[in-house]
């Protein structure tokens, strides 16, 4: 059984910057070449981003009460095959 995601609350009018660290599953040299969000329809991704290790995302909107998966991918830029790595989380929708 896997761990639940990581879980955070926002209002829904707030906007605020995500991130999600790949240090962990990047080898010696290695960095994220690219990265790829994926959303449950409701909210919206702003200005998408990353440095060698880190993904960025600001995300906006939801509905109240509602929760909401965010999944990033990153592909890494040594490795053969390509590495790609998957990191999920939620956002609660609430009044906070």
């Amino acid at each position: 059984m896997s761990a639940p995601f990581p879980q955070f609350n926002k209002a829904p009018s707030d906007v605020i910057l995500y991130g999600v660290n790949f240090t962990n599953w990047l080898g010696e040299g290695d960095s994220i070449a690219s990265v790829v969000w994926n959303l449950d329809r409701g909210i919206v991704k702003q200005n998408p981003t990353e440095t060698d290790t880190v993904a960025l995302v600001t995300i906006s909107g939801g509905v109240l009460g509602r929760s909401y998966t965010v999944t990033c991918t990153a592909t890494m830029t040594l490795g053969s095959p390509v590495q790609t790595k998957s990191q999920s989380f939620q956002i609660n929708v609430q009044q906070t």
